[in-house]
C-alpha cells in the first residue's frame, strides 16, 4: 500500500483539481480497513504456548510458589 498511496493521490488530485477529494479517499480506505480488521479478523486471544524447557521450568517454579 506504500507505494499505491502516494500514485492514488496524485491521480485524484489530478483529475479533481483538489486535495480534499484525494484526503477523502485516504479516509474511505482507512475505514474499509477498521471495518476488515473488527468483523474479518475476529477475536484475538492470547497464545500461551511454553515450548522452552527453560519456559517450562520457570513455570513450574512459580506453580510451586503459589
Amino acid at each position: 500500500m506504500r507505494a499505491v498511496a502516494p500514485a492514488l493521490t496524485g491521480f485524484v488530485v489530478a483529475a479533481m483539481y483538489s486535495f480534499e477529494d484525494a484526503f477523502l479517499v485516504a479516509e474511505a480506505a482507512v475505514f474499509a480497513g477498521m471495518l476488515s480488521i473488527v468483523f474479518v479478523m475476529g477475536r484475538i486471544e492470547p497464545n500461551f504456548v511454553r515450548s522452552t524447557s527453560a519456559g517450562r521450568r520457570q513455570a513450574q517454579r512459580s506453580d510451586e510458589a503459589t
